[in-house]
């Protein structure tokens, strides 16, 4: 068996910025020891994703004093004993825009089905979907094409129709896309996959012949108790990843450096959230939160009663793609869906419209140009919260867990500097809000996405990267739930460190409040809730002891109740928003005292 380098060059190649990361084996342990960004260069001028990731990968030569590509452009691979070039290159990407799709289903029942595949891959932007059961004037043909027509598809996606039931319907709708094709242009026929009844496959060939590419999928719903959603998820990913992520310019040669080409961002993504979620047993949520598409992936590593997931769980990773939202170029595919007074109600002093739509707008157009002025910050921050709002009202769907062990963000409008700390955890709050303990980790170096990818061929690389350096640990997540009268406590609590020191705290209803606690520092957090509050353990009123570690934000308590409100006044809720935001800023300044001991914190007696 071929044994894993000790060098690594990894990229993720996005829709806007290319990042490479270079890890070497140090003390025994893999870790990052330089990075780089440049401009994604797949478009014009340059077409060609390899000058920027050349462009990214010299500042690490420059800053190692060593090559890793040839005077030709190629990657040296593997190392020289004089110390160029690396043992492993793996790369991922979401540089490729989505294929549109249309999804036409014999049932509601079966196109629900359809829906949760096309979530769940990479690379699909769901434009419309059809079926036989939406009305009695569809039964024309007619408003088929009509519908068709408008859609304007790249691909087709037809599911329906259980193992073996051969239903006429089901004929009837093959021939009728058959027909779409036909009255094309041969340039401009979709790509039509069938993914229903299994015996009605030799009927859509046929029925195709001559009249465009058909794929025939697994059935996405072979009976009425069985699913087969991630498989047919991993075909129509295979298909993008054919049709349109690898004839993105110069991806050829980036799959030539790599070993098993270059899959989709998502995909390793996911990998990456199930690898943490069944190495530590906890329930994992992460968003990877891109300019053209939205990620969001889950792990159930313990079951409802807290207990360890049953082995037949341990492939239970939910995944939800949007490539119809995101906070850079993707923008106004985002405001198709998502109103202004929706982003404005998430803001502390009042924008007009036309102010916030030429911001959003200047941010589709210089997708990685940052904030100048702190109004133009907060206006993308509020519509990244209705971005991940909307992906997170798809993926619950799919969830049987009541809480989250572990919170894990990836993107540049998390991690870069202006980001305050303690508004990144809000953000977090305010989209999953959860109840109960959590703990929020960072990807502040924008390239813990290639690690799914990089388990696949070198695990340890992957297990030492997650433990030490992908993750910058913010802090620990306190939420309750209750209908106390605000202003009165909702909770208190009593930190011991395990220095000794201790800190009390009564955190009023209706408030956030921040305690610090600085990184690498643990201790035992004590929670004494009021009588009508939940600390998250489905018993208001019951007292809880977790175990908490620090970060850089330290611990935050939300007691604003859930589900969260908005008054319906503008003024009055502007007010409640800038409270919190003051909240979550007022002692984040601290830390620096902090890291010394605080004035509340004494020492045990």
């Amino acid at each position: 068996m071929k044994q894993p380098g000790h060098n690594l060059l990894v990229a993720d190649i996005g829709s806007t910025m290319t990042t490479v990361a270079l890890i070497e084996r140090v003390n025994g342990r893999y870790r990052f020891v330089a990075r780089g960004e440049s401009l994604t260069t797949h478009g014009w001028p340059w077409s060609d994703v390899t000058v920027g990731l050349r462009a990214a990968a010299r500042q690490i030569e420059q800053l190692m004093g060593r090559a890793l590509f040839r005077r030709d452009g190629t990657l040296i691979r593997p190392r020289t004993v004089h110390g160029d070039g690396v043992d492993l290159c793996i790369a991922v990407s979401s540089a490729a825009a989505p294929m549109r799709a249309v999804l036409i289903g014999l049932t509601g029942m079966s196109v629900r089905s359809g829906q949760r595949a096309l979530a769940s891959a990479a690379g699909v932007q769901l434009v419309d979907c059809l079926s036989l059961d939406d009305g009695p004037e569809w039964r024309d043909p007619n408003t088929w094409m009509a519908a068709l027509r408008r859609a304007r598809p790249e691909i087709v996606i037809l599911v329906g129709g259980c193992d073996g039931s051969v239903s006429q319907p089901m004929r009837d709708l093959i021939h009728l896309v058959a027909l779409y094709n036909r009255l094309l242009p041969s340039a401009e026929r979709p790509l039509v996959c069938y993914a229903g009844d299994a015996r009605l496959a030799e009927v859509a060939a046929q029925a195709f012949a001559g009249a465009g590419e058909l794929r025939v999928l697994t059935n996405v719903r072979p009976s009425p108790e069985t699913e087969n959603v991630l498989r047919t998820a991993g075909e129509i990913e295979a298909l993008y990843c054919e049709r349109r992520l690898m004839h993105t310019p110069g991806m050829d040669a980036v799959a030539e450096w790599t070993e098993g080409g270059v899959p989709p961002t998502a995909r390793s993504f996911a990998q990456l959230i199930h690898y943490v979620g069944a190495r530590y047993g906890l329930n994992v949520i992460g968003f990877d939160i891109g300019g053209g598409q939205i990620t969001l992936a889950s792990y159930e590593g313990r079951a409802l009663d807290g207990t360890p997931a049953l082995p037949g769980d341990v492939d239970n990773v939910n995944r939800t793609v949007r490539a119809d939202l995101g906070v850079g170029w993707n923008i106004p595919s985002a405001l198709r869906q998502i109103t202004l007074e929706q982003i404005a109600r998430w803001l502390p002093d009042e924008v007009d419209a036309e102010q916030m739509q030429e911001i959003l707008l200047h941010k589709s157009l210089y997708p990685h140009s940052v904030p100048a002025e702190t109004t133009e910050w907060l206006v993308e921050y509020a519509l990244a919260r209705e971005v991940m709002r909307s992906a997170w009202a798809a993926h619950r769907e799919l969830l049987a867990a009541k809480g989250w062990d572990l919170i894990l963000g990836s993107g540049r409008i998390l991690t870069r500097s202006l980001a305050a700390p303690g508004h990144t955890a809000l953000l977090f709050l305010d989209v999953l809000q959860p109840v109960g303990v959590t703990q929020l980790a960072l990807d502040v170096g924008n390239i813990a996405t290639t690690l799914g990818a990089m388990a696949k061929h070198n695990p340890l690389a992957a297990a030492d990267l997650v433990e030490y350096d992908a993750f910058l640990t913010l802090g620990t997540l306190v939420a309750v739930a209750g209908c106390p009268v605000r202003g009165d406590i909702a909770v208190r609590l009593k930190m011991r460190c395990h220095d000794g020191n201790t800190c009390e705290e009564a955190v009023p209803w209706g408030t956030l409040r921040v305690v610090p606690l600085p990184p690498y520092c643990s201790g035992t957090l004590a929670l004494y809730p009021a009588r009508k509050v939940d600390v998250g353990i489905g018993r208001p009123g019951t007292a809880a002891a977790v175990e908490v570690e620090g970060g850089t934000l330290g611990i935050l308590v939300d007691a604003r109740g859930r589900p969260l409100s908005f008054l319906p006044e503008a003024h009055a809720r502007r007010q409640v928003v800038r409270s919190w935001l003051e909240d979550v800023q007022s002692r984040q300044f601290r830390l620096a005292a902090a890291q010394a001991p605080a004035e509340r914190l004494r020492p045990a007696a």
